[in-house]
């Protein structure tokens, strides 16, 4: 029996069908394997980057707690003297001194920076440790306002004060009235307070730091 020549060889045409779709499957699959595989290389540098950023944090506020602590309780110990009717010359140099050794905060949020305006922040696969990154970064955001507040309170407040009444050569202020002493009291006192805000918010961030750093390094060890 003579076979027709136009009839379709279905068999043929279904192999041929499942060598395009294999092909083509094939293609995707591996394709999505090698984004997943960059995906997880690039969320492994994000989470190292991290805990890097975090060290340093975590140098920068022990090293600034220390010192505040230690200014706290000196300048408490001179602002107890300053509230005295009669002040030494030499204590009022002091407390200048303490007041005019201001700091700004340094920490270190790079990589969320990056991640957050590159739009990789889905990177991160743990729901859970891609929250508690966002917080402590909010955190940070918190910290710096405070740390602003401070400084603008040094730099409005207090310096204009000193330079205006206090005389750096001589080491007194121009004005030795109870009154003015006084006034001089409650600028320290103020500086005082947005001093030990600040080194509150410090020792909170050294904690939270402590704490995402631990856990990002056991998700690291957990996951890659």
């Amino acid at each position: 029996m003579v076979k027709n020549k136009n009839q379709v060889n279905w068999k043929r045409l279904f192999l041929e069908l499942m060598v395009v779709f294999l092909g083509v499957s094939g293609s995707f699959i591996i394709n999505n394997w090698r984004d997943s595989k960059k995906n997880i290389e690039l969320e492994y540098r994000y989470i190292n980057s991290f805990v890097q950023n975090i060290d340093s944090n975590i140098v920068f506020l022990k090293e600034n707690i220390g010192v505040d602590t230690l200014t706290l309780s000196e300048l408490k110990n001179k602002m107890n003297v300053l509230e005295e009717r009669d002040v030494h010359p030499d204590s009022l140099m002091s407390i200048i001194e303490i007041v005019l050794s201001v700091s700004k905060l340094e920490l270190q949020k790079s990589t969320f920076d990056d991640i957050k305006y590159s739009g990789n922040l889905n990177i991160i696969r743990d729901f859970s440790i891609k929250e508690k990154i966002i917080s402590y970064y909010n955190l940070i955001d918190g910290a710096i306002y405070i740390d602003g507040y401070y400084n603008r309170y040094f730099s409005e407040m207090i310096l204009p004060f000193v330079v205006s009444n206090y005389s750096f050569s001589e080491g007194v202020f121009f004005n030795k009235s109870p009154q003015n002493q006084r006034r001089v009291f409650n600028y320290v006192a103020g500086y005082y307070s947005m001093k030990a805000q600040r080194t509150d918010v410090l020792k909170e961030m050294l904690d939270e730091s402590e704490l995402l750093k631990n856990e990002l390094v056991e998700y690291m060890n957990t996951n890659f």
